[in-house]
């Protein structure tokens, strides 16, 4: 996710739910309120039997995206909406963010710098 705040030391602090109490390398994370997010992506990780429910809120994104299997180097890559010729000839690429991952994204070979195929 993507979001700005001058206030990220003040959000509370919760432990990671997967460690149990006798855990002694228990990792704590910010809980980051919706208010100051700017776009996000609810990537899960793949299960098919999971019941995992979405991490983000619905305003934030209204579904979410996996691979297909574990190991298997691929990758979710936003979505090409056009391409932009700019003033000097250059061009640029707008991407897709209709705040549906569903859609936005695209399964794909991973592609480090690289754009949907």
């Amino acid at each position: 996710m993507i979001f700005r705040t001058d206030a990220f030391e003040s959000f509370p602090s919760y432990s990671d739910p997967s460690y149990t109490a006798v855990s002694t390398n228990i990792r704590y994370y910010k809980q980051i309120p919706n208010s100051v997010i700017i776009d996000g992506v609810d990537l899960q990780h793949f299960n098919p039997n999971s019941q995992r429910p979405k991490m983000l809120s619905a305003s934030i994104d209204a579904s979410s995206v996996s691979c297909d299997a574990a190991f298997n180097s691929q990758a979710v890559i936003r979505k090409t909406k056009t391409e932009v010729t700019m003033a000097n000839g250059s061009k640029r690429k707008v991407l897709e963010d209709t705040n549906n991952s569903a859609n936005d994204f695209v399964k794909q070979a991973a592609l480090p710098r690289g754009f949907q195929q």
